[in-house]
Order: C-alpha cells, then structure tokens, then sequence
C-alpha cells in the first residue's frame, strides 16, 4: 500500500525551491513563498474566485518564470492531493486548531465551527487552480504578442502538464465510498481543455480513460498505480540518459572518479599505448598520472569503434553458450574454424584470434617498431627499489591478515613462518 506524503515536508521543499535564487529570475523572499503555500492551502478548503486569482498572480509571475519552480510547484501540488486521504465526514473536526488541514479554516458559521471540504473536493480545488493558470496564459495571454509576454513560454508551461493526468485521477477518485462524484467536474475540464486547445487530444482522450478508472478504484490502489508511474518513469528517464551518453569517449583511459590515479592501478591498456608509441621495455615514469588521454574524447564515438564494441560485446555473451546454433555456421575449414553466415561475424582460431586480426596485429607491430620515440623525454626512470618496497609492503599487509602471530621462524606464516 502506497503511503500519502508529508505535506508539512513537501511544503518545506517548495518554500525552499521557491526562495533560492535564480540569474534571470525575480528574487523572492521566504516569507512570500510560505504565505503562498498557506493560500493554496486556503483555496483547498476554502475555493473562491478571489482565492484562486491570488494562485494564479502568484504562479504567472514569480513560478513560470523559472523551470526549477515550476517543477517544485507541480511535485508539491500532486503530494497535496495525494495527502487529502478519504475520510468520514459523519463526524465534525475541531478547525480552531493551527495546521494544514485547517487553513483558513476555524470560523463559526450559523453558531457552528466551519468545517472543511470533503478530501474529494480539496483534491478538485487544486486542480481548478492549475486550470485558473493555464486557461488565463492560453485565453489572455496568448492573443497578445511574444515581446508583452516574454517572460513566459510554452516549455515551462509544458512542464505543469504531464502532472495534470495525476491531479485529474486523484480528484475523479472516490475512494470506494459515499464520497460525492467529482468525476463529471473532471471530465468537464477536459472537455474545456480539449476545445480550447490546451492539451493534445491524444492526451485528453488518456486522461479521460484514467480518470473513469480512478472514479471507481479504491483510494490505495490509485496511489499505488501512481507510484508505480514514477518508478517507471525514473527507470525511462535513466535508460534514456545512459542511450545518450553510453557511445561517448572519456577523457583519458584511466581509474573511473579517480583523475590522480597512480600507474599501477591504471587499465594495462595504456601499458600496450606506451609500447606502442615509445617501444619497449616500458617504464613507469612515462605513464601519466591518471590515464593517458585519448584521441577525441568528450566526442562521441564513430561509427566504426561503436560496431567492433557491439561485436566485442555479443562475442563475449556467446562465450556462456554450452553448444554453437548450427544455423548461425556457414562452413568449418581444414584447420576446423568456424566460417559464420553473418558477415560481420569474424572467424576465430582455436586461441580466439582472428584471421585479420592477426595480420593487423603484424603490420602495426612493424610499424610501431619503427616510429617508436624513446623515454628520453619521460623523465627519471622508476627506480626498481620503488617497486620492491611497495611488494615487501603488500606481502607483510598479506602475511598479518594470514598469520596467527610468530612463527619459530619468526616469520608471520599460518603456523610456524618460513625460514628463508
């Protein structure tokens, strides 16, 4: 069952949204933000024509005009209609008391203490206040032109949308009790924004469909459904950033967050690059600290590079397979090699090289051999007493995890150390 939120905490997350400041925005005070959660707060129980056009002055001129506040309003407005839970209205609430619940709230009418709407209605209100918003920007604003408008745009207010489909299921949903049918005021507003061209009728006609479901749906099983949208849509939002940046070529060929790393814990890699490019024997001193850069990084990688990736890539994943597809072979030579039907595909010897590699391999061989340029400007050469120091220290470290103290020996073995 999914849990309703915080409203006290989500007000706090909006208020501090709301109160940084932004390069090209108004500034505003925390004050101001938290006066205007207590008016949407207000307009919840209390939903009149001038409550709703205090929201709408607020939004249009100091939330719209930053994409970060307007996310920040939106997650807030969706955890608020999800806080007004279904209740039984049968017995009356004591308003005069401080809170959320109470905003506004608190004053006798008729010789008795005002009470607050039924949750399903407080859930309708919210929505009225974002259709108060984008009706006025779509009727009002949009007639006049760009320059007396410039401090709005259809990509911020393109971000209230995609919240719109929650807000109309949590305010069509009854919860599965004697709570009063708000689904009709719903569907009335969708008729609204379809006919005014405030959203796409695809969109319409989805929300439409969702909001017949939540109005015979139980109040969990909405909020479960819900959550069930964001995590899909959090794990769409990743796979999307990683197909983006998944072909890009780093920097340098080093330690991942490690940009200081030292040449023993570098990939052997840029141990082949240094021979390759200097000759052999290799030394440490010539490595960089960090990895060695490489050829077009930050870019993305070519086409070519991307297509051996892939055939490196299902060449290891076919490494787990217990028997080869005999549909996949084309022929098997004199040596016994696979000859594959896919082109692509390289034929492997029996230690897994291939035919052309192996013929690339000779040729770079003998060209590198020939254009190698020396350590002469690499610097001091690693001292070897260096490398013996580091591995008397990593043996000693090993032998103490190992031993259960002194042997006769006086080594630090299992039982008795060795006697060199």
């Amino acid at each position: 069952m999914a849990q309703a939120p915080d409203i006290s905490v989500a007000r706090a997350v909006l208020v501090s949204a709301l109160s940084r400041s932004e390069t090209g925005t108004p500034e505003l005070s925390r004050d101001d933000a938290t006066l205007f959660a207590r008016t949407i707060l207000r307009t919840c129980n209390i939903c009149t024509t001038s409550n709703i056009k205090l929201c709408r002055t607020f939004i249009l001129q100091h939330v719209l005009v930053s994409s970060a506040r307007t996310a920040a309003l939106a997650r807030y407005l969706v955890n608020l209609s999800k806080s007004c839970r279904p209740r039984a209205t049968e017995s009356r609430v004591d308003t005069s008391k401080s809170g959320d619940e109470s905003e506004g709230l608190g004053n006798l009418v008729g010789g008795r203490i005002q009470q607050p709407p039924d949750p399903s209605f407080k859930r309708l209100h919210i929505l009225y206040i974002v259709h108060d918003v984008l009706t006025h920007y779509r009727i009002h604003t949009q007639a006049c032109s760009r320059s007396n408008r410039g401090y709005l745009s259809d990509e911020i207010l393109d971000s209230l949308r995609p919240d719109l489909c929650k807000l109309a299921e949590l305010a069509a949903c009854q919860g599965g009790g004697k709570a009063p049918n708000t689904c009709q005021s719903v569907l009335d507003l969708l008729t609204f924004w379809s006919k005014y061209g405030i959203l796409s009728q695809d969109h319409v006609d989805q929300m439409h469909d969702r909001a017949l479901q939540a109005a015979e749906t139980e109040w969990d099983a909405v909020l479960t459904r819900l959550a069930k949208d964001d995590e899909n849509k959090v794990e769409e939002e990743r796979r999307q950033k990683e197909n983006q940046t998944k072909w890009m070529v780093p920097d340098r060929h080093g330690v991942a967050n490690d940009p200081t790393a030292p040449w023993h814990e570098l990939p052997a890699a840029n141990g082949l690059y240094l021979k390759r490019t200097r000759g052999y024997p290799l030394r440490a001193s010539a490595l960089p600290v960090g990895g060695t850069y490489l050829q077009d990084g930050g870019d993305e990688a070519d086409p070519q590079l991307q297509k051996d990736v892939r055939n490196l890539y299902d060449e290891v994943v076919r490494c787990y397979d217990k028997y080869t597809n005999a549909e996949e072979v084309q022929d098997v030579d004199a040596l016994g090699n696979i000859i594959w039907k896919d082109p692509d595909r390289a034929t492997r010897n029996y230690w897994g090289f291939t035919l052309d590699g192996i013929d690339r391999r000779k040729e770079l061989a003998e060209r590198f051999t020939e254009t190698a340029a020396g350590y002469d400007d690499s610097g001091a050469p690693y001292r070897v007493e260096h490398a013996v120091d580091r591995a008397r220290a990593l043996a000693a470290e090993r032998g103490r995890g190992m031993g259960r103290g002194p042997g006769r020996g006086g080594g630090l073995g299992w039982r008795s150390g060795r006697r060199w």
